[in-house]
């Protein structure tokens, strides 16, 4: 009879020798639980211990789970959290002895050969590089080694709560604490999200989360501040509802925009002008700001300094008969208005004719007319049971009448105009359709890059487990990590129902259309996949974003001590990134895919970085940085045809 058995690893921290790899087998032949216990290396066994599986009950957590299931029916994911919950309870138990310094294994090792190096013991080996980089001082490096264990772990556990990232979380907002008081923002965001993981020292985490919170930072802001942030996994499903208020179309303060968002952006169908005439354009233009991080430049969209009070691709929201009209639309409304406006010629004192008494008697019939009419709608309302309010029973406004042939401008909950996005959702920038979800390696470090090599390695490491269980397909780091979502106040998509909120999207064409169109509404209860994967293109946007942030890190790593040279280097990476459409290959040849736009932009920059990193090692050996550095740097950009 062939033996059954399952096998669960994991890294476990232990007292004497920190984080540990732990290997768990369950024979369901014999019925027995066997736990065995390796140093980070897998050089020496820490503990090694049989168990029989009714024992094992004892080592569940009270309102754990159920170890009378049939374990050989359970699904990957609840058998994986079943061992998982075990294997915390013997640790929470057990203290494995210090072993002998002379453990070791070889031929004549009475116990079996560790198993082979694969994702758990890469795990244990990042999570002590990382403490180790701490202990050494290293602290921007320790948060790198954080974030990389992190990754490894939602590429070996998946994407329940697990006590390694939450302990990376910690320390890395410990290392950002260390850097000083200009990345408490950064700690601050690790410590929330090293709670929102789950597990213990709650307290003591609180406790650092409240230092980096500012003076005076009260237990009710901290909860306020646990309370608005969610960490998910992508299977997970959320309660987001857009309304169209507008509010984060005014209020955002830096939008990153990528060669990747930029080429969506000139490529929409309602602004079609390449990166050069966005420049030029006199209104669109002033959208783009630009500043230096670490020296290298960087370009944004500030809605909440751009002058005119809300971003420069967003439009006023306006219905016609109870349709809401899409960019087109409004703007050939806005226009014949405007004609209209124009052509309108007031009368004047010599073409009034009427004496004041005949004035009089005009006005006080209208208000007659007026009041009449008044009553008999009323009657109606009272007869037909409306309400007579400008707030729905479903929470959403209804300024305007059924058929009102009239334009009007929808209102939000704060009296001001709704908003749309020229862009469309497909052509909005990674930022603005990620809205209100970021990457958990982006808000733990938001210029985190990413080297391809090393999420293959994840790829094949993810894939690999889910291969031996049969289960799944390849997803990507996207779909590998959870994403942080983030609560605003402000924002009226999280505005619980009954309150009064801006009814943008939907056609009022009865009494049903309000719950139809808040049911049809696409960021309602779905999924974080889901929404990654919707028309927004949001995946896509989030793995060029990746690789910007990736590009952007190499050239931070360039030192150019000459101020001229620095100038010259930050104007024409500037222009590779940003204004790609003037470099001469787009001139000789427009980019019309962003596959050739991509290629173009990540060759010009390989050289404009290797060749600057040579001409200023030559300069510094050769010349000692003498003489016209700057103009010599330009004839080589030149030669470069940069």
């Amino acid at each position: 009879m062939a033996t059954k058995m399952h096998r669960y690893r994991s890294a476990v921290k232990t007292p004497s020798h920190g984080y540990c790899v732990a290997t768990l087998i369950d024979d369901l032949t014999s019925n027995t639980l066997t736990i065995k216990i390796y140093s980070s290396d897998e050089t020496k066994f820490v503990h090694d211990v049989s168990i029989p599986w009714p024992e094992a009950r004892a080592l569940l957590p009270s309102g754990g789970p159920d170890v009378d299931v049939d374990r050989l029916s359970l699904d990957k994911s609840k058998r994986g959290a079943l061992y998982n919950a075990l294997l915390q309870g013997f640790m929470a138990t057990t203290t494995p002895p210090a072993p002998p310094s002379s453990t070791s294994f070889g031929p004549s090792s009475p116990v079996a050969s560790p198993p082979t190096n694969d994702g758990v013991s890469a795990v244990a080996l990042a999570v002590s590089s990382a403490r180790s980089s701490y202990s050494s001082g290293s602290f921007p490096s320790c948060v790198d080694l954080c974030i990389s264990a992190i990754k490894l772990c939602r590429a070996v556990y998946g994407q329940g709560e697990n006590d390694v990232a939450r302990d990376m979380y910690e320390l890395m907002g410990d290392a950002y604490k260390m850097i000083g008081s200009r990345k408490h923002g950064r700690a601050a965001n690790c410590y929330i999200l090293c709670l929102k993981e789950g597990g213990g020292g709650e307290e003591r985490v609180r406790s650092k989360l409240r230092d980096v919170g500012g003076a005076g930072v009260t237990d009710g802001e901290i909860e306020s501040m646990l309370e608005n942030h969610r960490l998910m996994g992508v299977e997970e499903s959320w309660d987001f509802n857009c309304t169209g208020c507008g509010e984060c179309c005014r209020t955002a303060d830096n939008i990153l925009l990528t060669p990747y968002d930029l080429f969506n952006l000139t490529r929409s169908t309602n602004i079609k002008m390449d990166t050069s005439k966005l420049r030029r354009d006199d209104k669109l233009g002033k959208s783009l700001k630009y500043m230096l991080k670490d020296d290298v430049p960087v370009c944004y969209l500030s809605p909440v300094n751009s002058g005119i009070g809300q971003c420069h691709f967003a439009y006023e929201l306006v219905k016609v008969g109870g349709r809401l009209l899409d960019y087109t639309e409004t703007m050939e409304l806005k226009r014949k208005l405007e004609k209209e406006e124009e052509e309108y010629i007031p009368v004047t004192s010599d073409e009034y004719n009427l004496t004041e008494e005949e004035e009089l008697e005009a006005i006080r019939g209208l208000e007659i007319e007026e009041g009449e009419e008044e009553e008999e709608d009323e009657k109606g309302k009272e007869e037909e049971g409306e309400e007579d309010d400008n707030c729905s029973s479903d929470g959403y406004r209804t300024d305007d009448q059924p058929h009102n042939s009239l334009p009007i401008t929808v209102k939000n909950s704060y009296a001001k105009p709704a908003l749309g996005c020229m862009l469309g959702v497909a052509g909005m920038p990674a930022m603005c359709a990620a809205y209100p979800i970021a990457n958990e390696s982006v808000w733990g470090d938001f210029w985190h890059g990413r080297d391809e090599e090393e999420e293959k390695k994840l790829d094949e490491l993810q894939y690999g487990e889910e291969k031996r269980d049969g289960e799944g397909k390849k997803g990507g780091w996207v779909e590998r990590e959870k994403f942080v979502l983030v609560k605003n106040e402000v924002c009226e998509g999280f505005f619980e129902k009954g309150r009064e909120k801006t009814d943008a999207y939907y056609i009022d064409e009865g009494p049903e259309d309000h719950k139809e169109a808040e049911d049809n509404n696409p960021n309602k209860d779905n999924t974080v996949g889901d929404f990654l994967r919707s028309n927004t293109n949001l995946q896509a946007k989030e793995e060029e974003k990746a690789w910007f942030l990736t590009l952007h890190k190499k050239a931070t790593k360039l030192k150019i001590s000459d101020p001229d040279v620095r100038k010259t280097f930050v104007e024409h990476i500037a222009r590779i990134w940003f204004n790609f459409d003037s470099l001469p290959t787009a001139r000789n040849r427009p980019f019309k895919s962003w596959s050739r736009c991509k290629k173009v932009v990540q060759e010009c920059t390989e050289v404009i970085i290797e060749q600057t990193e040579k001409f200023v090692e030559t300069e510094e050996a050769e010349r000692g940085g003498k003489g016209p550095v700057g103009m010599r740097y330009k004839e080589l950009l030149k030669r470069l045809n940069l």
